[in-house]
């Protein structure tokens, strides 16, 4: 099984919480929790981190959001897990972006595309080098790589995975908010990293794409393809 959830930032009670309901308890450790960014990788949270994959009765993957720190990933042995890149974090394992993972289930294996990273909102309140990395921004290289990677399965994949929301639903989204037709979030500011993510969904074909940058549980339609922003949720795949 493959489950799904939002951002932790460094609080990872959620995950224990999850492990010890009723639907946690089915899972071992070749079933997979995905975190869909701002895991909370940084210098004091790395002892907890050590003892995650020894707690947990499953394994723990994630993306890096625009708050993980890019030097400590990095710091990190790369190795081939599941027919794509990952950092293996203590056993806890960091999926690389622009990369297609194929995790087996007892259905079917399920071919994931992968692209962590994102753009701080609130970058002006912070230092660079210290608290904000301009490595956080996903480039147009991040792009090529998923789109080349992707030719591979001629842009069919099971699912999509990314920190931010695409542009072109975000701009979607804001105008259901502005006329008050959400009810349920407030305008979101478009950033560049968006529409990366979106030239990324242009180029590929998914059952669902997920993310998780805007704090909230919401589905949304558009254009035919489902997007789901995931937050407190644990979604099975």
């Amino acid at each position: 099984m493959v489950y799904v959830t939002g951002d932790l930032h460094g609080d990872f009670s959620p995950l224990f919480r999850f492990s010890e309901s009723e639907e946690g308890k089915c899972l071992k450790k070749s079933d997979y929790v995905i975190v869909l960014g701002d895991f909370g990788i940084w210098p004091e949270t790395l002892d907890a981190i050590k003892e995650l994959n020894r707690s947990l009765n499953f394994t723990l993957l994630f993306i890096e959001g625009n708050h993980d720190h890019p030097m400590i990933l990095r710091s990190f042995p790369k190795e081939q897990l599941l027919g794509g890149m990952a950092h293996n974090i203590f056993g806890v394992y960091h999926l690389c972006r622009g990369e297609i993972f194929s995790i087996p289930t007892e259905e079917e294996d399920l071919i994931i595309a992968v692209c962590g990273g994102g753009d701080s909102r609130d970058q002006y309140k912070r230092t660079p080098g210290i608290d904000w990395f301009e490595e956080e921004k996903i480039t147009e290289h991040d792009v090529q790589r998923l789109l080349e990677k992707a030719s591979v399965y001629h842009g069919k994949v099971d699912y999509f995975l990314s920190h931010t929301l695409s542009s072109a639903v975000k701009a979607e989204w804001n105008y259901e908010c502005s006329r008050g037709s959400c009810g349920k979030c407030l305008p979101s500011e478009i950033l560049e990293s968006d529409y990366k993510i979106r030239d990324m969904i242009g180029g590929i074909h998914a059952r669902i794409y997920f993310s998780a940058h805007e704090h909230i549980d919401r589905e949304f339609l558009l254009s035919g393809k489902r997007y789901r922003s995931v937050y407190r949720e644990f979604v099975r795949l």
